[in-house]
């Protein structure tokens, strides 16, 4: 984390630690990265005491997962991390996921309210996802609810929110014109298979230009255009 932040984020964070930062990259946009690890066990801030508090965060919204070596599932849950989760929102509650912290959603929370009085249309990007209609339970944040109900504070602010994680992709709109992507893994091409994407963003649409792996199921394939 600390080489990121030297090599990648020094000059845009708001602090000497935080992975997260914002920028204007034209007139009437906002754009920022979130990091959906500042608690997590699998990189957390705060070295070995962060994924500590993570862990212990982990156990207690997931009984499968052990305090001492959070990676694994404990020895009462042949199932894995998801035995006995019968809630389908719970199954966010996993070790490869983490959450952006109050801390960050404080931060968060103040960008927003800047954007939405200045009338600044703000572009998203958080490797995991926030909204379960782009992508599965099981790949979003442990504390997406929270980013959305900030966001819902802010309506029509949110323009774009690009995400990964989940290999399949996906996409939904979501109320106040907010699209959610998530992007397909290239991991998951076949061998030889070129896979990107370029956008052009203007003041009211993003026109998108897909090369390559894309969801094929019609329900969340990936747009060509969309107007917010």
């Amino acid at each position: 984390r600390k080489e990121l932040h030297a090599e990648l984020v020094s000059s845009r964070a708001p602090g000497p630690d935080e992975l997260y930062y914002e920028w204007r990259p034209a007139p009437g946009f906002r754009c920022c990265v979130l990091d959906a690890y500042e608690m997590s066990v699998v990189g957390a801030a705060g070295g070995d005491e962060g994924r500590l508090e993570a862990a212990r965060y982990l156990s207690r919204r997931n009984p499968n997962i052990d305090v001492g070596d959070p990676a694994a599932p404990s020895s009462g849950s042949p199932g894995g991390w998801l035995a006995g989760l019968d809630d389908v929102d719970d199954h966010r509650f996993v070790p490869y996921n983490g959450a952006y912290g109050t801390r960050q959603l404080a931060w968060f929370r103040t960008l927003l309210d800047d954007a939405h009085t200045r009338r600044e249309k703000l572009i998203v990007f958080s490797h995991p996802p926030v909204f379960r209609s782009a992508s599965k339970a099981n790949n979003c944040a442990w504390d997406y609810d929270l980013l959305l109900r900030t966001l819902d504070d802010y309506p029509h602010t949110l323009a774009l929110f690009f995400a990964g994680h989940d290999h399949d992709g996906g996409y939904a709109l979501r109320a106040n014109s907010e699209h959610h992507l998530t992007l397909a893994a290239p991991i998951e091409c076949a061998p030889g298979q070129v896979s990107y994407a370029t956008v052009d963003v203007f003041q009211t649409r993003a026109d998108f230009h897909w090369v390559g792996k894309i969801p094929d199921h019609p329900h969340d394939r990936w747009p060509d255009l969309v107007h917010f």
